[in-house]
């Protein structure tokens, strides 16, 4: 059995580490930190899906619970896009390696453009947008609004 965590970045290692102190409790439990090699796009609101669908059309919304996820394909890779949100709106959040974060990201910002759309990121690993500096985060929410308009 295989199991996937997303946790706050601002606790990575924090909760990386109560989960090594307690995997020993548990036989045959092996544990692998990827968080260097993945990023996170959380993407939510009523139109998230129309806009995703332009991206990956593959994701058939209709077809994914809430709180179940569909790997993906995208640019000659796999995301892992599952159905969550803590936002009270219908959304997603995507996994996917650090490499193709900042294509997806245009791909959704462009799409996105068409409705006129704002976009509010949910910062986990998101240095391929942030290059201006770093951000210190703790279990607080971050969201970075960025209104965009057609044309």
């Amino acid at each position: 059995m295989t199991f996937f965590l997303i946790v706050n970045a601002g606790n990575c290692d924090k909760d990386f580490a109560w989960l090594e102190e307690h995997a020993g409790a548990f036989e045959g439990v092996q544990l692998s930190n990827h968080s260097d090699q993945l990023s996170l796009i959380a993407l939510q609101g009523p139109k998230a899906f129309s806009i995703l669908s332009r991206v990956i059309p593959e994701i058939d919304a209709d077809r994914l619970p809430s709180f179940h996820f569909r790997q993906l394909p995208f640019m000659g890779a796999e995301l892992m896009v599952a159905r969550t949100g803590y936002t009270g709106e219908a959304g997603v959040e995507i996994c996917l390696p650090n490499a193709l974060a900042q294509p997806l990201w245009e791909a959704l910002l462009d799409a996105g453009r068409e409705d006129g759309w704002c976009l509010w990121v949910l910062v986990r690993a998101i240095r391929f947008v942030l290059k201006w500096g770093t951000l210190s985060m703790d279990m607080k929410l971050i969201g970075i609004p960025i209104r965009l308009k057609p044309g």
